[in-house]
């Protein structure tokens, strides 16, 4: 198996080039979007290993973009894991419903994010 990719979907760029280095600096290839339509795009022509997805997206949320991904790639849709500066129990379980495979904490800590991922690929 070659390198794992991830998709990192936040319509910050700073929020993208911190994960993105981030995943970088572990080995990872990265792919960026900027919002839940593109993240579906990237999926759909080329399904990454995981997605790193923003919750809060001008236009259609990460919980939105997420469900539309399982919706159209069934069980061959990748690991999501939710990203977001909301971090409350409300939150999460909206998350958990909608199929994600883990949550990370904004602002995100290199090493509770590499965990997830390594998690969420495992799990996968």
């Amino acid at each position: 198996m070659g390198q794992m990719t991830i998709l990192v979907v936040d319509d910050d760029p700073t929020n993208r080039l911190v994960l993105s280095k981030m995943l970088k600096y572990r080995g990872y290839a990265v792919s960026l979007a900027e919002s839940g339509p593109q993240a579906i795009e990237c999926v759909t022509e080329s399904t990454p290993s995981m997605v790193l997805m923003d919750i809060n997206m001008p236009g259609m949320t990460g919980v939105e973009a997420a469900q539309k991904i399982a919706e159209l790639l069934g069980t061959g849709a990748p690991s999501i894991v939710a990203v977001t500066a909301n971090n409350t129990s409300k939150q999460r379980a909206e998350c958990e419903a909608a199929g994600f495979r883990g949550f990370v904490a904004k602002p995100v800590k290199m090493q509770t994010l590499l965990d997830t991922v390594e998690q969420g690929l495992r799990a996968g």
